[in-house]
């Protein structure tokens, strides 16, 4: 089922509205600039993060159930996967020290029900129950 979608990159980073650059779009409540890019070059999950650190910021750290919900509601309207990363990617399997790509504290989980499994090294979001599930990071 992961390989039939494309998943996509979310940057974020904090500048104020007049400053977000072309193709962003501001997101007042995370006061960030944010941007969905799909398939293409940010389809794997390292080249997503390069993105969007090119631009200046992230893949989306999720640090509480609003930012997660709101992040996921602005996938459901902008794009047609049911997928995307999030900054949230581990080492190995055997661990479960997970890490956000910002190096902010992995503070908040919002995994689906047996997961993370063991079968990926990255996290993506379904956007129709916003819940996680650890991916293969070149899906």
């Amino acid at each position: 089922m992961i390989k039939s979608v494309i998943l996509i990159g979310i940057a974020l980073f904090e500048l104020v509205a007049a400053q977000c650059p072309a193709n962003y779009f501001y997101v007042d409540p995370l006061k960030s600039c944010v941007s969905f890019n799909t398939g293409g070059s940010t389809s794997l999950f390292a080249d997503a993060e390069t993105a969007c650190q090119k631009a200046g910021g992230h893949l989306a750290s999720v640090h509480n159930a609003f930012e997660n919900s709101l992040v996921a509601s602005y996938a459901r309207s902008r794009v047609t996967t049911d997928k995307f990363y999030v900054g949230l990617s581990r080492k190995t399997q055997v661990t479960q020290d997970w890490d956000w790509t910002d190096a902010s504290v992995y503070d908040y989980r919002n995994w689906l029900n047996g997961n993370p499994n063991g079968t990926g090294l990255c996290a993506v979001v379904d956007i129709n129950n916003q819940m996680w599930t650890d991916v293969d990071c070149t899906q």
